[in-house]
């Protein structure tokens, strides 16, 4: 689960330091607000790969642990 405060240049920033991203997207609900999670795809698997694994470390969503899929 991303923190409400998570916006689409906040998850792209952060993703980017893995890998060249393809797409990245915010999921929100018909009134804008996030709705807790959302999607980043990287152009190859080895920077999908190295994201997940550092995202588990939990370097910039505080204490909250999200799921990459």
């Amino acid at each position: 689960n991303l923190d409400k405060s998570i916006d689409h240049k906040a998850l792209h920033d952060t993703f980017s330091t893995f890998g060249n991203i393809l797409s990245c997207k915010i999921v929100t609900d018909p009134h804008g607000q996030s709705k807790g999670y959302g999607f980043v795809q990287f152009d190859n698997e080895d920077a999908a790969q190295n994201a997940i694994d550092k995202y588990l470390l939990d370097l910039f969503f505080e204490s909250r642990k999200g799921k990459v899929w």
